[in-house]
Formats: C-alpha cells, structure tokens, sequence
C-alpha cells in the first residue's frame, strides 16, 4: 500500500467517526430534552411560511471581481467553462438579468473543489473530527494574505509553462497583488526548477 493510499483511508476513517459522532450528539441531545420533558422539536421547514427571498443585486462590478478572484484561486478553466455554459466568450456579454445566477455558478466551483479534509485545517479536524463537518456548513472566506499566494501560484504556474513550451495565457493582467517583488520572485522559482529539470535530463 502506497502512502497516499494509506492517506486516504485515514481519510475516510476520520470522516465517518465525524459523521458517527454528529449522529451521536444528535441522539443525545433529543434523548436530554425527552428527559427533561421538553416537548419536541418542529420541523422548523414544515411551520414556517412560503416566503420568496428576492435575488441579491449584483453589478458588473461585483461580477468581474468574482470572476477574477475565482481564476487567481486555480479555477480559471471553470470559468472558461462557465462563460461558454452561458454562451459567451467574455464576461461583458453577460446579460444582466444573469449575473445572480452566474455568482451563484462561480460559488458552486468553489466549494465543489474544496477539500472537506483539507491539509491546511488538518491540525484542527484530527483533533477534533467533527469539526471538519462543522467547518463545511460555514462559507470559505479568503483573506488578503491567501489572495497574494494565489496571485503567486498563478504567475509561478504561468511562467514555468511558458519556460517549458507549453501554451499557457499570461495572468498578470487579472492579478490583483501583481508587482516586479512578485514577478522576481516567481522568475527565481522558475529558474530553479528549470534547473532540476535540466539536471534529471542530463
């Protein structure tokens, strides 16, 4: 067995204790109020009145920013491919009756491609593995911080595929974080895997 195939079925033993201990604080929880005599729990969706919550209100502006942001963060294909879902090459062909409905695409791309047992939250689901369930109910907010990496990765990506022939489009344009600091620093990561891949060649 690979390490990686060892990684996953750890993976997969964590996510069904997450799941088994929901499951148990649920039991729990309805067994406490059926002690205490509470009466139980409606279903708060059976009780509660049809009402129409009207779209949010989105401009280009709102558009454009969410389209760019989900492109510096490595889903620039998805985008492509949501453009053409909607029949369009560019983002200002849109019509404005479906901007609600494209920024409701953009944050299904996301949290499709959103690891439920992420690396980066590692520390916190194995030390607590129901947390894991409790973290993907909740929206993924970026920071600053991790819009400037993804702005890196993407230009680092950019710049080595270039430097191995292959077709890729230049980012800069969309990069927010975009600067020489960055385009110095990304050109030094290039060269230093060309340098590894000349080597394994040699």
């Amino acid at each position: 067995m690979t390490d990686k195939e060892r990684l996953a079925r750890v993976a997969e033993k964590l996510t069904a204790c997450a799941e088994a201990m929901m499951e148990l604080a649920d039991v729990l929880s309805s067994t406490a109020d059926e002690e205490a005599g509470a009466p139980p729990v409606q279903d708060a969706e059976a009780e509660a009145p049809s009402v129409k919550v009207p779209e949010a209100a989105y401009s280009f502006t709102d558009v454009r920013q969410a389209a760019a942001d989900a492109s510096r963060r490595g889903y620039r294909a998805e985008v492509k491919a949501l453009l053409a879902k909607y029949g369009i090459e560019k983002l200002s062909a849109l019509a404005e009756e479906g901007y609600a409905a494209f920024m409701k695409d953009l944050e299904g791309i996301a949290m499709a491609k959103h690891a439920f047992l992420s690396a980066s939250s590692s520390h916190r689901w194995l030390a607590c593995p129901p947390s894991a369930m409790l973290c993907a109910q909740e929206a993924d907010q970026g920071s600053p911080y991790a819009r400037q990496g993804s702005d890196a990765h993407a230009l680092c990506e950019h710049l080595l595929l270039e430097a191995l022939g292959r077709p890729s489009e230049d980012p800069t344009d969309d990069l927010e974080f975009y600067d020489e600091e960055m385009r110095s620093s990304a050109e030094g990561y290039r060269d230093f895997v060309m340098e590894q891949v000349e080597e394994a060649r040699a």
